[in-house]
């Protein structure tokens, strides 16, 4: 066997330069630029392929727990040998013994058997203790469930687990490997670029070879590399494996809801069974023999209740008493049920007759009857339960709550003492001394001169509109044609100002669809800066006028529109002188139509016309519409 002593030495030259090339690497003793730079798509796939391991790693750790069925059982459930001897000593030798599931339905399942078969056993009729019964129903449900849930484990290891740690140990594994091999031949790049920088010149030849070589060995592992990592990335199988756990585990739950549902379903008839029995004349019976020293007890109480109720302060109103009931109640041979069936009748017209006797009229000749104690207490509790009060509602029920208080101290009007207040001497006006005339200051408030531009807006507190005025004739017409009738006094509630909201917009777009054209829709204005590019006039909860710029950005005039019959109010003056005020250091730009009369607003504010654009409307306006469809690009400037 002859032994390629070249290539022996070749590798080993190979491997000792790649050690020391990442020795250095690792000692920080090679520059940056002197570490061959890997393609940037494989150092993507490269982060990309390793989050994919840890997100299998991650998910595995938990789901590992389906291995063992045992995951869930109860650490503290241990099973003796006395019990494991008995199990052996009845089974068969030739039968091997079945090893019991440790899971928690089984656990609890084989708990509740368990328990079942000890009542029954201690039963004294034939029907058996009625937990006893439950606990045999629960375990039988509880035995389904452990079925299904075995199941469910077998399933997730068969279809999730097993192909989910293969994918890891195969296809990821590979890609892994195959980085690590990129990672070697560029180790043996960069090694070979240092030797031949310190190459001789009789070996430079040789040297360059082995560089040219690491290059394309570099540049082929590199594209292996990336090939596989990029169908490892594509692989469809893991979402398929992930379907699988959800499948498993949504059937088990499905199963286990439905057979707990029919569980609890028996129990609860179970249980009101159980109590319908437990009311029965034979349990009362005997839940009525007492002891001697509970029937001590008992008599002690009665008397000790005669005495209170004997005791009671009596009012001076005719009243009935509780004393009859108590001693009905104390009497223990007569059962409950059938004491409330004969004298609730009885009580229950006393009561109404009492207070029939106690009830008043009102003016109006409604009855009213005196509060009890018990709707007191019911009344004060929901007042502190609920929100906010009026003065009058507050006053009441603090009436109340003191009542409640004095009742309770044991207070009657007659510890209530009054004295009559001291009293007042009525002080004797005093003559008020005239204000020193300050004529100066007057004269020279009246001498500041207004610029025309506070005027404008400062100066117009008297004002009506179309629509006021209209609305005033018919308040006239109506008083003068019903002067029976009370009329209530009108108010003049002043035009605010406010940026666009939501609730705004079914009344702008209503009226600016009158102003200008159908389709309008401004609902994105909402979006781009309200507080400065919107300014709604409303006169109550009315919007009268609007007026929007597009942007803050690009302070372009889209509409500024007052609803028909609020003229005369310098609203749109206002709205203007808002939007100006609002976007300073900026040019403000807008389109208006030749013949529209808003011409002289722009032009009073210093806009000024600077295109004329024909047809600018023609796609807005109709054609038989008044309005030029020429218009002016006018610019109001800032800076």
């Amino acid at each position: 066997m002859s032994i390629d002593w070249r290539s022996l030495q070749s590798s080993l030259n190979k491997g000792f330069t790649t050690s020391v090339q990442a020795t250095k690497e690792r000692l920080g003793r090679v520059g940056q630029d002197e570490i061959t730079e890997l393609p940037q798509e494989y150092k993507d796939l490269e982060a990309r392929v390793d989050a994919l391991r840890q997100a299998h790693l991650t998910l595995l750790k938990i789901t590992k727990v389906y291995e063992s069925e045992a995951y869930d059982y109860p650490s503290q459930i241990q099973e003796s040998i006395a019990e494991l001897s008995a199990l052996l000593h009845r089974l068969r030798p030739h039968r091997p013994p079945t090893p019991a599931h440790k899971t928690l339905p089984h656990a609890l399942g084989r708990a509740a058997a368990s328990a079942a078969a000890v009542l029954q056993a201690t039963a004294p009729n034939a029907q058996g203790e009625p937990l006893g019964s439950a606990l045999g129903v629960y375990a039988q449900g509880m035995e389904k469930v452990a079925a299904a849930r075995v199941e469910q484990d077998a399933a997730i290891r068969l279809n999730y687990l097993h192909p989910w740690q293969q994918t890891l140990t195969t296809s990821i594994t590979v890609a892994l490997k195959a980085r690590q091999a990129v990672r070697t031949s560029r180790l043996e790049l960069d090694g070979a670029k240092q030797t031949l920088k310190n190459a001789s010149a009789a070996k430079q030849e040789h040297a360059r070879l082995e560089v040219e070589n690491a290059e394309d060995d570099l540049v082929q592992k590199t594209e292996v590399a990336i090939a596989l990592m990029e169908k490892v990335l594509k692989n469809p199988e893991p979402i398929k494996h992930l379907n699988e756990l959800a499948k498993a585990q949504l059937i088990y739950f499905a199963h286990a809801a439905e057979t707990l549902s029919n569980t609890q379903a028996e129990l609860e008839e179970l249980s009101m069974t159980a109590e319908e029995q437990s009311r029965s004349p034979v349990h009362s019976q005997q839940r009525r023999q007492m002891s001697s020293d509970e029937s001590i007890y008992e008599e002690v109480r009665k008397m000790k209740r005669r005495k209170g109720n004997d005791g009671l302060p009596t009012s001076s109103k005719e009243s009935f008493s509780l004393k009859p009931l108590l001693d009905l109640l104390d009497d223990v041979e007569t059962p409950f049920e059938d004491s409330v069936d004969r004298w609730l009748p009885e009580y229950l017209h006393d009561r109404a007759v009492q207070q029939e006797k106690e009830s008043e009229k009102d003016s109006t000749g409604q009855l009213l009857r005196p509060l009890t104690r018990s709707d007191i207490a019911s009344f004060l509790d929901a007042a502190g339960a609920s929100g906010s009060w009026s003065v009058s509602q507050a006053v009441a029920l603090r009436k109340l709550k003191v009542g409640q208080e004095r009742r309770r101290a044991g207070w009657t009007e007659n510890n209530i003492s009054t004295s009559t207040p001291p009293a007042l001497t009525e002080l004797q006006p005093s003559a008020s001394a005239p204000l020193p005339e300050q004529n100066s200051i007057i004269e020279a408030l009246e001498s500041i001169r207004t610029t025309p531009f506070e005027k404008l807006f400062f100066g117009t507190s008297a004002w009506s509109t179309p629509w006021m005025s209209l609305m005033s004739d018919i308040r006239d017409h109506y008083t003068f044609a019903h002067p029976e009738r009370d009329h209530p006094s009108s108010t003049v509630s002043p035009i605010t100002y406010s940026s666009l909201e939501p609730w705004h917009l079914d009344q702008v777009h209503d009226l600016l669809n009158r102003a200008f054209w159908s389709g309008i829709d401004v609902s994105d204005s909402l979006e781009y800066s309200p507080e400065r590019c919107t300014i709604i006039a409303a006169y109550g909860r009315l919007v009268v006028g609007v007026a929007i710029i597009s942007s803050p950005r690009e302070t372009y005039i889209t509409y500024l529109a007052v609803r028909a019959g609020w003229d005369n109010a310098q609203i749109a003056t206002t709205m203007l002188y808002h939007l100006i005020t609002l976007n300073p250091h900026q040019d403000i730009t807008l389109h208006v139509s030749a013949n529209n009369s808003a011409m002289l607003l722009y032009n009073r504010f210093g806009f000024k016309a600077e295109e004329f654009v024909a047809g600018f409307y023609d796609a807005y306006l109709d054609p038989q519409s008044r309005a030029s469809k020429n218009a002016f690009r006018l610019r109001l400037r800032q800076h």
